[in-house]
C-alpha cells in the first residue's frame, strides 16, 4: 500500500498536493473502526473481525485495479484505516489475551518486529520488483491494472488461509 500509492495516484491525474490528503482518508473511518473494534470482537469474535480486516484489504486493492472512476478509488483509500484496525488491531488484542504475562511483551515484540521490520523490508522489496514487472517499456507508466492485482490476490490468499487455518 505504502509503496506504490502515491505514484499510483499521481499517474491517474492527482495533482502533488492532493496526494497526501487522500492517503489520510483511511485516518478517519480508522477512528470509528478501533471506537468500535471492541463490540465487534464481543459480537463476532476475533477470527470473524480479522477475516473482515483482510477483506477490506481485497476491495481496496480491487479499487486500485480497477482505477477509475476517482470515488472508487478515494473509497478504496478510506478502507486503509478499517483494514489495519480490525486486522492489525485485532492481532494485537489477540496475542495479548493468549499469551501468558511472561511472555507477552517478547510476543508483541516478534510481531511488531516481523509486520513493520522483516514485513515492511520484503514486503517493499517484493512491491518495487512488481511495480518493474509491470512498467510499460518507453512510457514511463506502469500497468497499475497488473500491478494492484497482485495484492488483490495476496490478500484473497491470506483470506482463505486464514478461514480455514485460524481456530478462533
Amino acid at each position: 500500500f505504502y509503496f506504490g500509492t502515491a505514484p499510483f495516484l499521481r499517474q491517474i491525474g492527482f495533482h502533488e498536493a492532493d496526494i497526501m490528503p487522500a492517503m489520510s482518508l483511511g485516518q478517519v473511518p480508522e477512528v470509528f473502526a478501533m471506537v468500535l473494534l471492541g463490540f465487534f470482537i464481543a459480537r463476532l469474535g476475533s477470527k470473524k473481525v480479522l477475516a473482515i480486516g483482510v477483506l477490506m484489504e481485497v476491495a481496496r486493492f480491487a479499487a486500485f485495479a480497477v482505477g477509475a472512476p476517482v470515488l472508487l478509488v478515494l473509497t478504496g483509500l478510506s478502507f486503509h484505516g478499517i483494514a489495519y484496525a480490525f486486522f492489525f488491531t485485532t492481532a494485537f488484542i489477540y496475542l495479548d489475551r493468549h499469551c501468558d504475562s511472561n511472555s507477552r511483551s517478547g510476543v508483541h515484540q516478534l510481531f511488531a518486529i516481523i509486520n513493520t521490520g522483516f514485513g515492511s523490508f520484503f514486503g517493499s522489496l517484493v512491491a518495487g520488483k512488481t511495480l518493474d514487472f509491470f512498467k510499460i517499456p518507453g512510457t514511463g507508466q506502469v500497468d497499475y491494472q497488473g500491478f494492484w492485482a497482485v495484492p488483490t490476490f495476496l490478500s484473497i490468499f491470506t483470506f482463505i488461509v486464514l478461514i480455514l487455518l485460524f481456530r478462533k
